[in-house]
């Protein structure tokens, strides 16, 4: 694009292992999220996510994005709605695991003025034990996670959305896994990228490195949810409650809006 603002990020993808990088640049008012890959265009909805329990996989018309929900993440979290994001290579750069390196940059980006979506009447999703539910009230993002065979029991986060706490509170958390995990994970061709300096991994009896948080993994939960529900389209002002989310849920429970919404 030419004109605007741009701002990049180069780095290693966490599943490829790859070398890639990706330039979010301004886009026009009501343009919302558009990524772009090798010449092909991909509007950042949810309708164009493939099931995916590890990361958020978009397709369409020849592109195909691996792993751009921590991105999406601090473009919803920082309030930016509009914008064309360009990737080279399989996926996006995990950078240190979490959000933070991409609010840092985006500080001073262009926001646009966008009306939220005002929830009025609660909407449920339930798959298995995964409940994902909007109430109506102001943004709050209310995220539970259960892990009852490990050390690591249950967590939750209560987190009241606003644009200025979102980088203290919520873009800092690493994404996880578990030490025992990693064989199997590897074995499928995925977590080839990951390090200590990308993930927080766990063992069965503790973490391989400090915590930036009490409940980061929580955190990290909602921090994966936020960016999966920018694939709405639009912002939403409800109160978003998940009880054990994933990405492949995250993401139907975000087509199931753009559908309730006639935008699907």
């Amino acid at each position: 694009m030419s004109g605007g603002v741009s701002i990049g990020w180069q780095g290693v993808g966490i599943h490829t292992g790859q070398p890639c990088s990706v330039t979010v640049s301004s886009g026009r008012p009501g343009s919302g999220i558009v990524f772009e890959q090798m010449g092909h265009q991909l509007p950042a909805w949810a309708e164009y996510a493939l099931p995916n329990a590890r990361a958020t996989l978009l397709t369409y018309h020849g592109a195909r994005v691996l792993t751009p929900e921590h991105l999406l993440s601090a473009l919803y979290g920082l309030g930016i709605y509009d914008a064309h994001v360009t990737v080279e290579g399989p996926e996006l750069p995990i950078l240190d695991g979490s959000a933070l390196p991409y609010v840092t940059g985006l500080a001073t980006f262009p926001r646009h003025v966008t009306e939220p979506w005002v929830v009025t009447t609660p909407l449920h999703y339930q798959d298995g034990q995964t409940q994902l539910s909007l109430y109506p009230g102001n943004s709050r993002w209310t995220v539970m996670i259960d892990y009852p065979d490990t050390f690591v029991g249950a967590q939750w986060v209560d987190w009241v959305a606003s644009s200025d706490s979102y980088g203290d509170d919520i873009a800092p958390a690493r994404t996880y896994g578990f030490e025992s995990e990693v064989a199997a994970l590897q074995a499928q061709g995925m977590a080839l990228g990951g390090s200590l300096d990308n993930a927080l991994v766990i063992t069965h009896n503790g973490y391989l490195s400090p915590l930036r948080f009490r409940n980061e993994l929580a955190r990290h939960k909602c921090l994966d949810l936020i960016g999966d529900m920018a694939l709405v389209g639009v912002p939403i002002q409800a109160h978003v409650v998940a009880r054990f989310p994933s990405h492949q849920h995250n993401t139907a429970f975000a087509r199931l809006i753009r559908t309730t919404l006639g935008l699907g």
